[in-house]
């Protein structure tokens, strides 16, 4: 972060002093910004955020205590904390911190993208800052700060030096995107698709479309708009933009389209209209889709295809999306990042279309907040595995059980089905059942945190091994 004034945090907050205001205080630095009292940094400035779980108001005087240039606090909170350091009150911490990046973020000219859409947004976002790295200075968005809190953290880390911000923008409500957007004014804004997810908050899809298309209702008219031509909900949102659209897709006509696919093994190759070849180190069709998102991007910032092919075929997915280990012989791909009834089914069809010398295993925990309609959209899962014909099905969490009774219903073997209620019970049943070329699926919410299950395993297998 460059630096700014303790008066220019006043000013964008609307906050006030504590103690009296001196010009020296008022002049005092402010070298970056922090709601983690634990990694906060000499100078940065503590923003004690109150959230349904936490409250930062307990750590404030150990954030001061490390030297932090200031606390930003409530004013309901402000009898509770005791320090001779400079102390901002404001009404609202949250609120604070979010006018605080908007701020900061005018005091750049660069170009901002945001990604957004309910499959594909973490891998899509880190493919266009691969593909646009080596042309411009890129700053994205880390792990999964995309949302109220962690935009403005990303934009805190704005400098001169960037030409270009790639931001994923997450969303559980209504709103939600068109305040981050108000944060980061974007310019190029994607789309990847439009499906079935945070349902307990959106009620339907037609919410989730609405919520999504805030991001286009914020484009200025000179901006583009990229967005997934084979996504009828998508598209259908397309008139409500100002800005230029580029479409890609692999079925409708677009601007960035696939006329050939070939999947080998653990990579996929296809063919552009233009005849570019792109080969991808990733599993699944719909990473396909993700890397035409991130070539449109390019090629609105003058980047042709043929450059992008390199820095794609090195592209490496992120942690915990379908990711390809080995285990003691066994095959591993770990998608224990997220899931919800399109991401599942997408999953499910790798797992079927891949090659494998041994049995196909998939691990399922629950798909979270789907609302009421959460146990048909397990039943579904349950009703779509039971035609892939894999060696053995295991569920674990409250909702899963849906899953497994539904694949039983529709001609599953009892032996090949099990459900469990936690991640050690499948551990203990999977240590005993895996053996040499199996080929396992993992997926779940993150809130299941079935990569815990991996963990498990690999810690058994180094000590068999170790013995």
């Amino acid at each position: 972060m460059e630096e700014i004034s303790l008066k220019e945090v006043l000013k964008a907050t609307g906050g006030i002093l504590k103690q009296k205001e001196k010009t020296k205080e008022m002049e005092r630095s402010v070298r970056g910004v922090s709601i983690d009292s634990r990694t906060i940094k000499p100078g940065e400035v503590f923003v004690a955020i109150k959230g349904p779980h936490f409250d930062g108001h307990q750590f404030v005087e150990e954030a001061l205590s490390k030297r932090a240039s200031a606390a930003i606090v409530s004013q309901e909170s402000l009898k509770k904390i005791e320090s001779s350091r400079p102390i901002v009150v404001v009404k609202d911490t949250l609120a604070a911190l979010q006018e605080l990046a908007r701020y900061y973020r005018k005091k750049f000219n660069l170009t901002v993208i945001a990604v957004t859409g309910t499959n594909g947004k973490t891998t899509t976002k880190e493919m266009i800052a691969t593909v646009l790295s080596p042309k411009y200075k890129t700053l994205k968005s880390e792990g999964n700060l995309n949302n109220q809190y962690g935009i403005p953290l990303t934009l805190f880390n704005l400098s001169p030096a960037y030409q270009i911000c790639v931001l994923e923008m997450g969303m559980s409500a209504l709103g939600e995107i068109a305040q981050l957007c108000e944060l980061a004014l974007p310019s190029i804004g994607v789309i990847t698709n439009i499906a079935e997810a945070h349902l307990e908050f959106l009620k339907n899809i037609d919410n989730i479309a609405r919520a999504k298309a805030e991001l286009l209702h914020a484009l200025p008219a000179k901006g583009f708009a990229i967005l997934n031509a084979d996504d009828k909900r998508v598209m259908a949102k397309a008139k409500e933009t100002k800005a230029k659209i580029i479409t890609f897709g692999i079925k409708q006509k677009a601007e960035v389209k696939v006329k050939q696919i070939s999947e080998e093994s653990f990579q996929t190759i296809f063919l552009l209209e233009d005849d570019t070849e792109i080969l991808l180190s990733l599993l699944g069709r719909h990473n396909i889709y993700n890397a035409l998102a991130a070539i449109a991007t390019a090629k609105v910032l003058g980047i042709t295809t043929k450059e992008v092919t390199e820095t794609l075929q090195n592209f490496k997915p992120a942690k915990l999306r379908m990711e390809h280990t080995f285990l003691s012989g066994i095959e591993i791909i770990n998608d224990a990042y997220n899931a919800n009834p399109t991401s599942m089914k997408l999953a499910l069809e790798v797992l079927s279309n891949l090659p494998s010398k041994g049995r196909k295993i998939a691990v399922l925990g629950d798909m979270l907040e789907l609302g009421p309609q959460s146990q048909t959209y397990h039943k579904e899962i349950g009703k779509f595995i039971s035609s892939l014909k894999f060696s053995l099905l295991l569920t674990v969490g409250q909702e899963a059980k849906y899953i497994s009774e539904e694949a039983l219903k529709h001609g599953m073997k009892k032996t090949s089905v099990w459900h469990f209620s936690q991640n050690k019970e499948a551990v203990e049943f999977l240590k005993d059942f895996l053996v040499e070329k199996d080929l396992v699926l993992v997926k779940g919410s993150r809130k299941m945190r079935l990569e815990e299950i991996i963990e498990d395993l690999k810690v058994i297998s180094e000590k068999v091994r170790n013995h």
